[in-house]
């Protein structure tokens, strides 16, 4: 994606269940990075309600996709500690996989096959252009794997 980390992002969607010990790995490294983000801050560490979302795509009652999105991180001592123009770091964890990467926005479509993909709204330079420019990737996930990249 951007500067800050050498990544280009990737996002994905998963297709299946898993079991109890896949979710408790999915919340075990939910959990190790909050406590990273938390761990960066000098004091007054918040993490906002919506800064962790958790999605069911096959609608089994199993969570598929689990993503920690950085903008809802606060530092008490630092206004911009976890996003710039960039965008935010946001990590996507599922059973099978864990990626992250800068996004300026990002938000769950549906194709006409009704397919849930990953829209990712990217700095201009994450598409050779300037940071204005509007650019965007998509990527979907095949049985917890990330299928596809943004540039």
């Amino acid at each position: 994606m951007l500067v800050l980390r050498p990544f280009v992002i990737a996002i994905f969607m998963v297709f299946g269940g898993f079991t109890s010990a896949q979710a408790n790995g999915m919340d075990f490294t939910l959990d190790e990075l909050v406590a990273e983000g938390s761990a960066s801050c000098d004091g007054g560490f918040t993490l906002d309600d919506d800064a962790v979302q958790r999605f069911d795509f096959n609608l089994d009652g199993e969570f598929d996709l689990v993503v920690l999105d950085e903008s809802g991180f606060s530092c008490e001592d630092s206004a911009s500690m976890y996003c710039g123009t960039a965008g935010c770091i946001v990590h996507f964890i599922t059973p099978a996989d864990y990626s992250y990467g800068y996004t300026r926005n990002w938000q769950i479509i549906r194709s006409k096959s009704d397919q849930p993909i990953i829209l990712f709204e990217l700095h201009g330079v994450s598409c050779g252009e300037v940071g204005t420019t509007p650019c965007y990737s998509a990527v979907s996930i095949f049985e917890g794997r990330i299928i596809g990249k943004a540039r």
